[in-house]
C-alpha cells in the first residue's frame, strides 16, 4: 500500500501510515512479524538492523542491498517466466560510491541495471552494465529533465510528456539527439552539471544547433513546439531502450524480458521494445515504479532471506476489502447529501447506466497496487461517445485536454479492436486501434490511433469482467473507458469515506460501491455529459491536435 493512499497527499514519502494499514488489514501487530524488509531511494542503501523508529526488534529489520534489486525482484518474480532478462530503468536509485552529498549533482546513483532471472535467483549482468561518466544521466533522469522543461516540475508527471508526444511527431527536431549508443552502452548527451533540469535541456538544444526555446512555465499555454519537444524525448527514449534490449538479447539469447523501475510505466516504449527487438514476450508488473518497492522487498525476504520457493501468482488487488457494513455506515454518515439503493445485479445496472451516458465511479474489493486503475477503484464511461474524453478532462477530473484515456476490454475480444501482440493486464502496452473501430470507440483513441489497453480476464476480476459482458450485451462493445478514481492532483481513493468525499465534490453521476448505488440528492437524474455536450464549445488544440467537443 502506498503511503499517499492513506495520507491523501499525492507522492508523499514515508511508510508509517501504510504499515499500520497493512498490519490492521492482516490482523497482526509488529511483534508478530518475523522479518521487516526495507529499501530506500536517493539515499545510501540501509544496513540490516537499522533503526526505523518502530517498536520492533532491530534484528528483525532486514535491508535490501539496492533499490534496483528490489525493482528486479518485483519485475521477475511476479512474472510468468522461469527465465528472463530483467531491465531496470528509473529516475534514480540508491546512491553508490560514497556518502550522500547535499548537492544533487555530486551524487552518483543507480541509473540502469540489468539481470538474468532464473527460478528464484537474479544474477547481475555486470559485463553489460552501463559504465557512465559521473556527469551522465540515465534515460529515466533524461525524461525527468524534459518533463521539467515542459512545465511539470516533478518526475511523477512523466506520463504527461508521454501523452503530449504524439501531438509533435512532425520530425522537425530530427537533428537533435539525446543519447549516443555505442559499444553496447547508452551514453547521455544531456549532462548532469550544476544547472537546473530545464537549463540542461536548453544547453542540449544550443549544443545541437537547434534551440529548443525557453522552458515552459507551469500553467503557460502549450504550443506545437512543446509537442515537438515531448516527441523528441519520447523517440529518443524508445531508441535507447530498444538498443539496450537488443544488446542484452545478443548477450543472453533469452526470449523473455521483464521491465522494472518507473520508466516501465511508459507503455509506448514498452510496445516498441516488444515490436522492434527479438524478445518474444514482455512482462511489467502492476507497480513497476517505487510504489512497488514494497512488493520487491517482500519477495526478496521470502525467497532470498527466508529460503522459500517462488511465491504463488500475485494479483494486484492487494488492498484491504471493506465489509458491506463498513460501506453502508460510510454512506449513512453522509446523511441527506446522498440517496442510495441496493442492487442484486450491480454489474448489469452499472452497464445500463454507462450505456445511457452516465459517468460512474466503481469501487469494488481490494484496491490495486500501483498507479493504474484496474477495475477496483475506477471511473468508467462509454467509449463510444466522441467528446467523452474532453468531458472527463475538463469537467470531471480537471486534467489537460490532451491527456488520453484507455479502455478495459475483455481479453478474448481485444483482437477485434486492437493490434495487440499479447495480453496487457496492467495497462503496460499500447495497442493500435483497428482503423474500422476508431470512429466507433473514439473516447479511447489517442491522436496517433493508439490506446493504452487493459485486457480483463474473468479469473482475475470476475465482477468487472461481468460488467464488460453486460455492456457488450447492451451495446455490442465488450469494453469501457477506464481511468483512476481520483480528481486531478489527488491519490486514487482507498476507503469508502475517500470515495464518497471524492464523489461529492466531483461531477460524477453515480458511485457504485459493493451492491450500493449512490447518487447526490440534489443532482438531476440526467447524465452530466449530455448536458455539457449540448452546450460545449469545441475544445481548441493549440499544440496541434484536432478540436473536439459538441458535434
Amino acid at each position: 500500500m502506498a503511503e499517499e493512499r492513506i495520507a491523501r497527499r499525492k507522492h508523499i514519502g514515508g511508510f508509517h501510515r501504510a504499515l499500520d494499514y497493512c498490519l490492521s488489514a492482516a490482523g497482526v501487530g509488529l511483534d508478530d512479524l518475523d522479518m521487516l524488509v526495507v529499501s530506500t531511494c536517493a539515499e545510501e542503501p540501509l544496513e540490516d538492523g537499522c533503526d526505523l523508529g518502530l517498536p520492533i526488534a532491530r534484528e528483525k529489520v532486514r535491508a535490501m542491498p539496492s533499490h534496483h534489486l528490489s525493482h528486479a525482484y518485483s519485475a521477475f518474480l511476479t512474472s510468468p517466466f522461469d527465465e528472463a532478462v530483467v531491465m531496470i530503468f528509473d529516475n534514480e536509485g540508491n546512491i553508490v560510491g560514497g556518502r550522500r552529498s547535499p548537492h544533487y549533482w555530486d551524487n552518483r546513483v543507480e541509473r540502469n541495471s540489468y539481470y538474468v532471472g532464473r527460478g528464484t535467483e537474479l544474477e547481475p549482468l555486470t559485463a553489460a552494465d552501463d559504465r557512465l561518466a559521473d556527469d551522465e544521466l540515465g534515460p529515466g533522469e533524461i525524461y525527468r529533465h524534459f518533463t521539467y522543461f515542459l512545465g511539470w516540475p516533478s518526475y511523477v508527471y512523466a506520463g504527461k510528456t508521454m501523452g503530449l508526444a504524439p501531438y509533435g511527431r512532425r520530425r522537425i527536431l530530427d537533428d537533435v539527439q539525446v543519447f549516443r549508443l555505442e559499444a553496447g552502452q547508452i551514453h547521455s548527451l544531456l549532462l548532469n552539471g550544476r544547472e537546473t533540469p530545464p537549463a540542461s535541456v536548453t544547453a542540449l538544444g544550443h549544443a545541437s544547433g537547434v534551440p529548443l526555446g525557453p522552458p515552459r512555465s507551469p500553467g503557460e499555454p502549450l504550443t506545437p513546439r512543446h509537442g515537438e519537444i515531448a516527441a523528441l524525448v519520447q523517440d529518443e527514449l524508445e531508441r535507447a531502450l530498444i538498443y539496450k534490449a537488443e544488446e542484452l538479447y545478443k548477450l543472453t539469447g533469452i526470449k523473455n524480458l521483464c521491465l522494472g523501475g518507473g520508466v516501465a510505466l511508459n507503455c509506448v516504449a514498452n510496445r516498441r521494445i516488444l515490436d522492434d527487438t527479438p524478445f518474444e514476450r514482455l512482462y511489467v508488473c502492476s507497480a513497476p515504479g517505487d510504489t512497488g518497492q514494497c512488493l520487491g522487498n517482500a519477495i526478496y525476504g521470502w525467497t532470498r532471506l527466508a529460503g522459500h520457493g517462488r511465491p504463488a501468482p500475485i494479483r494486484p488487488y492487494l488492498g484491504r476489502r471493506y465489509s458491506r457494513s463498513e460501506i453502508a455506515a460510510a454512506i449513512a454518515a453522509q446523511g441527506d447529501l446522498v440517496t442510495c439503493e441496493r442492487s442484486a445485479q450491480v454489474a448489469a445496472d452499472a452497464a445500463r447506466l454507462l450505456a445511457d451516458s452516465h459517468v460512474i465511479a466503481w469501487f469494488q474489493g481490494g484496491s490495486e497496487l500501483g498507479p493504474r486503475a484496474l477495475g477496483a477503484r475506477s471511473i468508467l464511461a462509454d467509449p463510444r461517445l466522441f467528446a467523452m474524453g474532453d468531458y472527463l478532462n475538463l469537467v470531471v477530473k480537471g486534467r489537460e485536454p490532451f491527456r488520453p484515456y484507455g479502455p478495459s476490454v475483455l481479453a478474448e475480444a481485444a483482437e477485434r479492436f486492437f493490434d495487440l501482440p499479447q495480453h496487457s493486464p496492467y495497462m503496460e502496452l499500447v495497442g493500435t486501434v483497428r482503423p474500422e473501430m476508431r470512429s466507433r470507440i473514439p473516447a479511447v483513441v489517442h491522436i496517433d490511433g493508439t490506446s493504452r489497453v487493459h485486457t480483463v480476464v474473468e479469473g482475475d476480476s470476475p465482477l468487472f469482467a461481468r460488467l464488460l459482458t453486460e455492456f457488450e450485451r447492451l451495446t455490442g462493445f465488450p469494453l469501457v473507458l477506464n481511468t483512476s478514481f481520483n480528481m486531478g492532483g489527488e491519490p486514487i481513493v482507498e476507503s469508502p469515506e475517500d470515495a464518497l468525499r471524492c464523489f461529492l465534490r466531483s461531477e460524477l453521476d453515480v458511485l457504485i460501491m459493493d451492491e450500493f448505488i449512490v447518487r447526490r440528492a440534489s443532482r438531476p437524474a440526467s447524465p452530466g455529459f449530455r448536458r455539457w455536450a449540448a452546450a460545449a464549445e469545441p475544445v481548441a488544440r493549440p499544440y496541434g491536435g484536432p478540436a473536439t467537443g459538441n458535434r
